[in-house]
């Protein structure tokens, strides 16, 4: 096939050309149909990965502000540093585990 004969397909099997006028009134309902099922589809799984990702965001920044207020509390108390690295990984364990889908 050559680049034209490729051209004339992608044309004629682009969204914007295809036409229902010539088609039944079931057929064009059933087409609609399942364009609605796909494109909400779409969106919900979108809606899902950006959620996801923001949570994730939030959980890493939260992270990363107790790790620094680790470090700046351990340097005020050295004697309480164990301490305040077994709450920082807790709270990293746990929000790893509820963003695999644990509790």
């Amino acid at each position: 096939m050559n680049n034209q004969e490729q051209n004339d397909y992608s044309a004629a099997l682009s969204p914007s050309n295809f036409s229902t006028d010539h088609m039944p009134t079931v057929t064009k309902r059933q087409i609609h149909k399942d364009s609605c099922e796909v494109v909400r589809a779409v969106v919900r799984k979108n809606m899902i990965e950006n959620g996801m990702a923001l949570i994730t965001n939030t959980a890493m920044n939260n992270i990363a502000n107790l790790s620094m207020l680790e470090q700046q509390l351990s340097d005020m108390s050295p004697t309480a540093e164990p301490r305040l690295k077994m709450i920082v990984d807790e709270y990293a364990i746990r929000a790893n585990n509820r963003l695999q889908g644990g509790n």
